[in-house]
């Protein structure tokens, strides 16, 4: 049989307003067992609430509290009142916030930089560069948090500096910049983020030397865990992505080279 089964709405039109007006109130009143229980616990009661008290209610008006009492109020309540039921570490609520991606200048032309600056409001978390031969690198001078600086080895071949920008809603976000120096000799560097803080972008550039290869001395930076000198980092078995140890690995192709490895935290 192909007959279409009609789709009846079961929350009668008549009392749907005061229904989702109760559900609200009863959450309201209940705000401070449900900032305890956390994990959006209530608010999916609320959810609930506002489909099956209505359809409970049956259209009736003097049925609408005994719903609530139902499905809100002693569902929050026995929970909140057993210790072994209460989640100790809730879920923070989910942090709202836009990045835009800005560049700056294309730039040919070594000991100039190019850099992209961060607008009013927005907060720089990563710094990059857009090109593919002979780059010195990218820097975050720490006395100016909110602009990212490429530079380049070659007067050949373009590149410019990118900046991820990002506006966060209803907090005050701030960044800064960890660097950390490697001298000749050696072809690591590893930057920390201080504690209380988490790493959103890594960067490295050459101070001194970089042109011991004909592409150039740089191998790059990454966060995460060391993978030892000449060594792709890998995902480690994590299975929820990689860990980043809240630090940045920067490395070099050659030990005459002197880098700078960053980490914007």
């Amino acid at each position: 049989d192909n007959k279409k089964v009609p789709v009846v709405d079961a929350c009668d039109p008549a009392i749907e307003t005061d229904v989702i007006n109760a559900c609200d109130a009863a959450i309201a009143a209940q705000q401070d067992c449900c900032d305890t229980i956390g994990n959006g616990f209530c608010e999916g009661l609320n959810s609930d609430c506002k489909v099956d008290a209505c359809a409970g209610a049956n259209g009736d008006k003097t049925k609408i509290d005994a719903q609530i009492q139902a499905i809100i109020i002693d569902p929050i309540e026995a929970v909140c009142n057993n210790d072994d039921l209460i989640d100790e570490n809730p879920l923070p609520d989910p942090l709202e916030f836009s990045c835009v991606k800005r560049t700056g200048p294309s730039v040919k032309t070594p000991g100039v930089d190019s850099s992209a600056t961060c607008q009013p409001g927005e907060v720089l978390t990563s710094c990059g560069v857009a090109g593919t031969h002979l780059l010195d690198g990218t820097y975050i001078d720490p006395a100016s948090p909110n602009t990212c600086n490429a530079k380049t080895l070659s007067s050949s071949w373009d590149m410019k500096a990118v900046a991820v920008c990002c506006s966060f809603t209803g907090v005050t976000a701030t960044v800064s910049t960890s660097t950390s120096t490697v001298m000749n000799g050696e072809l690591q560097v590893v930057t920390s983020c201080p504690a209380g803080s988490a790493v959103t972008g890594c960067q490295v550039d050459i101070i001194t030397g970089g042109m011991s290869r004909s592409g150039g001395d740089l191998r790059g930076s990454y966060a995460g865990s060391n993978a030892g000198k000449n060594t792709a980092p890998t995902s480690n078995g994590e299975a929820d992505g990689v860990s980043t140890n809240n630090q940045c690995v920067a490395e070099s192709q050659s030990s005459s080279t002197t880098i700078r490895g960053g980490a914007q935290c």
